[in-house]
C-alpha cells in the first residue's frame, strides 16, 4: 500500500539510548535539513543576513555551520580527543554524514557514547547559534560547552539508567571528571 521507501540510515542515532529529546529532534531537524538556517530563510524571499554567526566567515547553511565552521570544527576536534577517536576532518556534508554513520552503527559501548556526544554537540552548536541571533550575546566558549556537551550527553543519563536498571553506572561514567580534566568543578546542565 506505502510501497517502496528509502532507508533511512540516520535512524541509528534515534534509537537505542539515552540521548536527552531534545538534543534528538534538534538532531533529527539537522538530519533531515529542516533548520532555519539563513540560506533557507533567504530561499524563502526573508530578507536575512547570511553571514554565519559563528565564524563570520561564510554564508550560513547547515553544511557550513556543522562541518566547515570554525566554531564547529573545534567542538568536534575536542570532543573527538575526549573520546579517544581519531580525528576526521570532512571537507564535506555528505563525508561528515558517512563517517558520523559509520561511528553509531556500532553495537559497543563506545559507539552508544558517540551518538549521545553527537547529538548533544548537535543541540549545543544550534543554540550557541541562537543565542547569538536573537540574543545577540554568545556564552563562555571554552571550556564551558564541551563540558556542558560531554555532562549532558553522558553524566546525567548514564545516572539515570543506572537507578532504571538498578545497576551502577559505569565507570567511565561516574568518574568523568578524572578522564576529562576540565570536566572540574559544578556545571549547570
Amino acid at each position: 500500500m506505502v510501497g517502496q521507501l528509502p532507508r533511512v540510515e540516520w535512524k541509528v542515532f534515534m534509537f537505542g539510548d539515552d540521548t536527552r529529546a531534545k538534543a534528538k529532534f534538534t538532531m533529527w531537524l539537522y538530519f533531515q535539513d529542516r533548520m532555519m538556517t539563513s540560506d533557507r530563510l533567504a530561499r524563502w524571499g526573508m530578507h536575512v543576513d547570511t553571514k554565519c554567526v559563528l565564524c563570520q566567515s561564510c554564508d550560513e547553511s547547515r553544511n557550513h555551520m556543522f562541518v566547515e565552521c570554525e566554531f564547529a570544527r573545534s567542538i568536534w576536534k575536542r570532543l573527538l580527543k575526549w573520546m579517544q577517536r581519531q580525528t576526521f576532518w570532512a571537507t564535506s556534508w555528505d563525508q561528515h554524514w558517512k563517517w558520523a554513520i559509520e561511528n553509531a552503527k556500532e553495537k559497543s559501548s563506545s559507539a552508544a557514547v558517540f551518538k549521545m556526544i553527537y547529538a548533544e554537540a548537535i543541540h549545543t552548536i544550534w543554540n550557541e547559534r541562537n543565542l547569538r541571533v536573537f540574543e545577540k550575546q554568545s556564552s563562555s566558549f571554552w571550556p564551558v560547552n564541551d563540558r556542558k556537551i560531554i555532562l549532558k550527553a553522558l553524566k546525567i543519563p548514564a545516572l539515570q539508567q543506572s537507578k532504571r536498571r538498578k545497576r551502577q553506572c559505569p565507570a567511565e561514567v561516574q568518574n568523568i571528571e578524572e578522564h576529562c580534566p576540565y570536566l572540574g568543578g559544578d556545571v549547570t546542565v
